[in-house]
């Protein structure tokens, strides 16, 4: 059986492809001494049929993976003719090698019982699902929930989630819609950082090169914690958030700080069969029009001054934005507003009669 690229998962294939592109080039003695060294010590190091561990296993493939970056840039015309040519055994060495690293994980499960969490992304039927393309792509996983992934996304699920909990890696940015089973929760691995819920629909960024983490709740609430062993040893208690629509939470790895706001961006809370209500009034105090517009956002507003409850407010509301609602509110009655963590505040004031 031959092995191609479109047989291994990601890293594989990759691995696969300059494996190859190294070896043509040793058997067409083309290749730099240092690159001739690492084919042949590699190629030596097949021999043996030991039976390996899981940890064995995946360090093994981090070593290949590791020498093959560290040989590829090595390109050069210089060769040494002097030097037999293994190409024959290479050939079907890489094929064995490649297949005993990549195929071994998809059978194996492995258990992170520190952690509690589900069986690694390298156990038994675990799909890697990279968007590839320019323009966002759909994804539904085993239980029905729905990812939209960015370009150049990437997620790890199993073929079937476990009874207790359901779980995926994930790096990149994606929007995450998913199935309520209040039976098992959803977990979303970034790193040490992990995203808990049942049921909601929120938006997952990461960069990994700022080790930055995002978390943008849409709907429902949403637990965020760091899950790093340091963190919770010994019975510590775990750091972290929950947040609920509308809100986020962006997590610094490098300065181990947590920041919660609002979204940029705040959007009404209604469930997908509702309609958004009508925001018109006429003659109506504040505290009414407020009190509607923090419910349709799930958002805490206050004011600096009571007597701004009592002042009357005539329009329409509808069809507007968050941020477009609190300026015509706060251009009605002479006041401001900012925002403060995940509350907006209201200053002003206010008006010398009405209802308090």
């Amino acid at each position: 059986m031959k092995l191609t690229p479109q047989d291994m998962d990601g890293d594989d294939a990759q691995a696969l492809e300059k494996l190859q592109a190294l070896l043509d080039k040793y058997a067409n003695d083309n290749c730099t001494d240092e690159e001739r060294q690492a084919v042949e010590q590699w190629y030596e190091s097949l021999a043996g049929d030991r039976e390996t561990t899981v940890l064995e296993e995946h360090e093994a493939r981090a070593r290949v993976w590791a020498n093959l970056k560290q040989v590829a840039p090595l390109a050069s015309d210089q060769h040494d003719n002097d030097t037999p040519s293994l190409w024959p055994r290479l050939k079907w060495a890489a094929a064995i090698a490649l297949l005993a690293v990549a195929g071994l994980f998809t059978w194996r499960q492995v258990r992170e019982n520190k952690s509690g969490l589900a069986n690694d992304a390298f156990g038994l039927g675990w799909t890697v699902k990279t968007n590839a393309h320019a323009v966002e792509e759909q994804l539904v996983l085993p239980d029905g929930s729905r990812v939209t992934l960015q370009p150049n996304a990437s997620i790890e699920y199993p073929k079937t989630f476990e009874d207790h909990e359901r779980v995926v890696k994930f790096t990149g940015e994606a929007f995450f819609n998913i199935e309520k089973d209040s039976e098992r929760p959803f977990k979303v691995l970034t790193g040490d950082i992990v995203t808990r819920v049942l049921g909601t629909s929120f938006l997952v960024k990461v960069n990994a090169v700022a080790s930055v983490v995002e978390v943008d709740v849409r709907t429902g609430s949403v637990s965020v914690y760091d899950n790093a062993p340091a963190k919770h040893a010994a019975g510590g208690v775990k750091e972290g958030v929950i947040l609920t629509p509308n809100q986020k939470v962006t997590y610094y790895k490098d300065d181990d700080k947590w920041v919660t706001e609002l979204v940029k961006n705040p959007m009404p809370v209604v469930s997908e069969v509702e309609k958004i209500p009508a925001l018109v009034y006429r003659n109506r105090v504040m505290r009414n029009v407020l009190e509607d517009v923090a419910a349709l956002y799930q958002i805490e507003i206050l004011v600096s001054n009571d007597r701004i409850y009592g002042c009357p407010f005539t329009g329409d509301l509808s069809e507007m934005g968050l941020h477009d609602v609190l300026k015509v509110i706060c251009k009605s009655i002479g006041a401001d507003y900012e925002t403060k963590g995940t509350r907006i505040l209201l200053s002003g004031p206010g008006c010398a009669t009405g209802n308090h």
